[in-house]
């Protein structure tokens, strides 16, 4: 093989492992995320039928240390949300944070419950949730959880903090797919994608978003369909209203280049990483092949 070759080689290489790692990694993320939603949901639930969910969702090392310093093993967990000694109302999830180490992911979350744990009512300010998930046999299993209590003026300054971290205009920078059957990653819009994104304090956002090397017609005055159909196809607008809990972003549509958009709710899981923030997706059905993927966009703020 020649010299050059070896160099070329070498390099595609290179640039190729970190591609394949983010998808990876990005994937393993949005089985991690399914996996905590689905014990939340369980928990909720409560009782034997909540238990048996949990039965799979824990490790059989699980630990739970609750705010008190008390210790709980798997068995003792399970038995404590059959008799009801744990007994939740309501369970909302916020400002979720996820880290994956190979087999081993560390989650952080806000988490805010109306119930009872033991004859005590839990915390109205709500607790710091820290997870620890292990992969085992193909499925992510919790082996620790330990929650800290949060005071009431730690809540409220967490909370703004958050939303002025939200405010703002951002410019796009990147714009992926991932599929999940394969871990593959491709460019939505190209290299080099167009777009803005602005959330206003009073609660309003806009977006728009376009493809690089968008066709360009001729003449406007004698655009034919297909043109106009290419440049539809490489462009998403929309404006409305917007929730933000920390951890997901609901785009309430008011208005949309895509009509069945109009009175929907966009959710974005939103990810902040110094001055960028970082929205995905979930899983979802492509409308070019109907096969599962995540997009995931990544924005830097400007203002």
């Amino acid at each position: 093989m020649k010299p050059r070759l070896v160099i070329v080689t070498l390099l595609i290489l290179t640039l190729a492992v970190p591609a394949t790692m983010l998808a990876q990694q990005s994937k393993a993320e949005q089985e991690v995320r399914a996996a905590i939603e689905e014990s939340r949901q369980a928990q909720l639930k409560g009782g034997a039928e909540g238990a048996a969910i949990l039965e799979k969702s824990f490790a059989d090392d699980y630990t739970r240390i609750f705010t008190d310093g008390r210790m709980f093993n798997k068995k003792q967990t399970l038995d404590n949300f059959r008799a009801g000694k744990i007994k939740y109302e309501s369970f909302e999830i916020s400002d979720l944070r996820i880290r994956i180490y190979g087999n081993t992911a560390v989650s952080t979350a806000f988490a805010k419950t109306t119930g009872t744990t033991y004859g005590v009512a839990t915390s109205p300010t709500g607790v710091r949730q820290t997870q620890v998930l292990v992969k085992r046999n193909g499925k992510w299993q919790a082996v620790l959880a330990q929650t800290t209590k949060l005071s009431p003026a730690t809540t409220q300054a967490s909370a703004a903090q958050l939303r002025n971290q939200l405010v703002g205009t951002y410019r796009l920078v990147k714009f992926t797919r991932t599929w999940m059957a394969t871990g593959e990653t491709e460019d939505t819009y190209g290299k080099v994608p167009q777009g803005y994104l602005m959330y206003s304090p009073n609660g309003r956002m806009m977006v728009l978003l376009a493809k690089d090397k968008r066709p360009k017609p001729s003449d406007l005055e004698k655009m034919t369909d297909q043109e106009r159909a290419d440049l539809f196809r490489t462009m998403i607008a929309y404006a409305g209203t917007y929730d933000f809990d920390g951890r997901d972003i609901t785009h309430h549509i008011d208005v949309s280049w895509n009509e069945n958009w109009v009175g929907t709710n966009q959710i974005r899981h939103a990810t902040f990483e110094g001055q960028r923030i970082v929205l995905s997706t979930d899983p979802h059905p492509d409308s070019s092949n109907g096969k599962l993927s995540v997009a995931i966009l990544t924005f830097e703020k400007i203002d």
